[in-house]
């Protein structure tokens, strides 16, 4: 098959690939700082939990070719995955994936500036019958 692509020229299909952006203002190590997990669990509202004690370790560093290396303290070496920041006055997310069209985290930047990156995440699953929804805000500091 790669002989073949090598001579008939074969395109990997990127249509769920986060695509690239100006994404100057989010170029650099961020490290994260604080997390305030909270949510949902049949129509009850849970007590957030704020989540601190994150070490070097847990950072994104996000590069201008639309790559990023996610770490967290439990990982041996950090991901390389893609990445896709689309800022507009009325949206403003950031799609952060692994090397399918499969596997991306999507989230709302409540705040970008040169040192400090706040994400919102919300992922609802239901197993068993039962709906669970889960809000997420990550902190994070710029290096």
């Amino acid at each position: 098959m790669a002989a073949f692509c090598a001579v008939v020229g074969c395109k990997i299909d990127e249509t769920g690939l986060p695509k690239p952006t100006d994404n100057t203002a989010i170029v650099g190590t961020w490290f994260l700082k604080e997390e305030i997990v909270g949510g949902i669990i049949q129509g009850f509202v849970s007590t957030p939990d704020t989540l601190k004690g994150f070490t070097t370790s847990d950072y994104y560093k996000f590069n201008a070719n639309n790559q990023a290396y996610v770490s967290t303290s439990g990982s041996l070496k950090p991901d390389t995955v893609n990445y896709s920041l689309s800022l507009t006055p009325t949206s403003q997310t950031l799609v952060v994936g692994g090397h399918t069209s499969t596997g991306f985290i999507s989230y709302t930047v409540n705040k970008l500036s040169k040192d400090s990156l706040i994400l919102f995440n919300t992922v609802t699953a239901t197993s068993q019958g039962v709906t669970i929804t889960t809000n997420t805000t990550s902190f994070y500091a710029h290096q």
